[in-house]
């Protein structure tokens, strides 16, 4: 069911010629397959922060937009760097292998790219709660240094200022969908040429619901027009 959704969405961003055709604003949206209904939404990925492109300083600024001091944000920015780049030299205040020895961890930095976000979890002193925080605003998949911040949630944009994300609840949770863009040239274009991120929701009758996340990106040298990058059950 959930696969269905994420196909149908696939549909509804190709539908240009369709006034009902969907943009990646990150609004969830009801459908109903096959007497089950779903929530889906769509959101662009160049609108998060790619760690394995971000330099040092939008890196810093994603940790400080949590509120973290700014020892550990130039720890863990120059963690991730050092964790993605080939060599053995230090970023300020980062991590190579000796400094995975000296903490007890049996690895040491990984020296290639990032394959999922969800590695960011080995990086030394990133904890599960600060990935927890920072998760719904990176990724792997947009390949660009920069943010397009006509797609950037609150979070990435607090990022890119330096700023403290001003929240009083869970910045995981309140940063699932992006600002909202104004009419004009400043809106998202209609079709499909970036890289999606579709998540489906399917309730179960336990109370309970299973999820889907898929990445999905342009393809035109394929008879479908798209690809898949990723496919995440159970997110």
């Amino acid at each position: 069911m959930a696969a269905a959704g994420v196909n149908y969405a696939i549909s509804q961003i190709a539908a240009v010629d369709s006034e009902d055709a969907w943009v990646a604003d990150g609004v969830s949206r009801d459908w109903q397959f096959k007497d089950s209904d779903m929530s889906i939404s769509v959101t662009e990925e160049s609108g998060r922060i790619d760690i394995n492109s971000a330099q040092f300083g939008l890196l810093k600024g994603l940790f400080a937009a949590i509120g973290l001091d700014v020892a550990v944000q130039d720890e863990l920015a120059g963690s991730i760097i050092d964790w993605r780049d080939s060599d053995n030299l230090h970023q300020q205040s980062g991590a190579e292998d000796a400094d995975y020895r000296a903490a007890g961890i049996e690895y040491g930095a990984k020296d290639g790219q990032f394959d999922d976000v969800s590695e960011l979890r080995l990086v030394k002193g990133l904890s599960r709660e600060i990935f927890e925080k920072i998760r719904p605003a990176v990724t792997v998949d947009s390949r660009r240094k920069s943010v397009n911040r006509l797609y950037a949630s609150p979070l990435v944009l607090a990022a890119m200022e330096g700023e403290l994300f001003d929240d009083e609840g869970d910045v995981a949770a309140e940063n699932t969908a992006p600002t909202l863009p104004t009419p004009g040239n400043n809106s998202p274009r209609r079709g499909f040429f970036g890289i999606y991120r579709i998540r489906c929701e399917v309730p179960l009758g336990d109370g309970g619901h299973f999820s889907v996340e898929a990445v999905v990106s342009a393809d035109r040298a394929s008879n479908t027009g798209f690809r898949f990058n990723r496919w995440n059950e159970g997110v």
